[in-house]
């Protein structure tokens, strides 16, 4: 091993301050989020030879650290930052829920400070619909509509029953 990598393997060992630490450990809360990882992944034996081989001086945490500290000290840090920015806007809120397959059940929730106006939304629509013709090609909902017009033709059916 070269003395270069031999100093950058010390200095990664011996001078992890806890700032570092900090944001390693945000970081770990925002990828299993993000990634929809269960919490075990953190007492992977993958992941902590990883660590172990790239970051010598992290402290991995375990499942109970996420779960009981480091999650929830993120997501009040994401709260307060949201109402922060919301003060004093205008905000619109949404929400839908909707079951698994696995028959858990999900509500989520968006808020958002720009506006939706009609014009907005129809811009939104016009580049999504672009870019599943376009980039995506898909076209089996209107190869299907011209081969049976008697069909209609919902983009959720879901969204389209009366209860």
């Amino acid at each position: 091993m070269s003395s270069i990598c031999c100093t950058i393997r010390f200095h990664l060992c011996c001078c992890w301050p806890s700032s570092d630490q900090a944001q390693f450990e945000e970081r770990i809360v925002h990828l299993t989020a993000s990634a929809g990882f269960s919490l075990s992944w953190v007492e992977n034996p993958e992941w902590i030879a990883f660590c172990e081989d790239f970051l010598p001086a992290a402290k991995v945490p375990s499942r109970k650290v996420v779960t009981n500290c480091l999650l929830p000290t993120t997501l009040d840090a994401m709260c307060t930052s949201v109402h922060r920015e919301a003060a004093g806007q205008s905000v619109t809120a949404q929400c839908d829920g909707w079951s698994g397959e696995n028959h858990h059940h999900y509500i989520a929730f968006m808020v958002t400070i720009n506006g939706k106006t009609a014009a907005k939304l129809f811009e939104r629509m016009i580049e999504v619909i672009n870019i599943l013709e376009n980039e995506w090609d898909v076209r089996a909902r209107k190869l299907l509509g011209h081969r049976f017009p008697y069909l209609i033709m919902p983009d959720c059916y879901a969204h389209h029953m009366s209860y």
